[in-house]
């Protein structure tokens, strides 16, 4: 006989419906259903960033039951490893305009488009990101997302906070920093392979 299944408590005001990828209608997906508890366990480990032994504390549950709670989550989200088709010659470069011949934006999460370059073609695609540009939290995470659902191999931008790198780092997506001041010094710079890979400090 099972063990008897103990209460959890759960802090945060989870009135969200539904959570999906930008651009892609409701009607195309497939639905999964996230426990209240499941969501709970994902906003202590992704959102608050706390160890998982502070957040069981939290949920007034072992240590053992958050990491299978979190577990369940990431599989329903497919947050723990997604296969991505990946055309290793094209990158995301962040930008103030919608053009080549534009800025280099230095926030990753805040940009105003996304430069999608094909290092073998030089052909390139704009994905915009305006709605992030006044988002008042959560701009880092929904950028990473519009990323991990093109098929770049990596992302060059000025910095990215620890969320979104979370986010990009769980999907395979290499990160890249310049100090650059244009789209098309960033290329140059990168075909020169003088731009190098980032790894977070923590």
């Amino acid at each position: 006989m099972p063990r008897p299944r103990n209460c959890r408590r759960i802090h945060g005001n989870h009135n969200e419906f539904f959570f999906k990828p930008q651009g892609i209608p409701l009607c195309e997906l497939e639905i999964e259903n996230l426990k209240v508890d499941e969501l709970e366990a994902m906003k202590l480990a992704y959102i608050d960033e706390l160890y998982q032994e502070e957040a069981a504390k939290i949920m007034g549950v072992s240590r053992a039951t958050f990491a299978r709670t979190l577990s369940s989550a990431n599989k329903k989200g497919n947050f723990e490893h997604k296969q991505r088709k990946v055309n290793k010659m094209k990158i995301a470069i962040t930008s103030l305009d919608n053009n080549l011949d534009g800025g280099f934006s230095k926030h990753f999460g805040r940009c105003k488009s996304f430069v999608i370059y094909n290092l073998e073609d030089d052909s390139f695609e704009i994905i915009d990101n305006y709605q992030n540009l006044n988002a008042t939290h959560g701009a880092g995470i929904q950028a990473a997302e519009t990323i991990i659902n093109t098929d770049v191999f990596g992302i060059i931008s000025g910095d990215f906070g620890p969320k979104a790198y979370k986010v990009l780092k769980m999907n395979d997506i290499k990160m890249f920093k310049s100090d650059a001041t244009t789209i098309k010094e960033v290329i140059e710079l990168f075909k020169q392979e003088q731009i190098q890979e980032f790894e977070s400090e923590e």
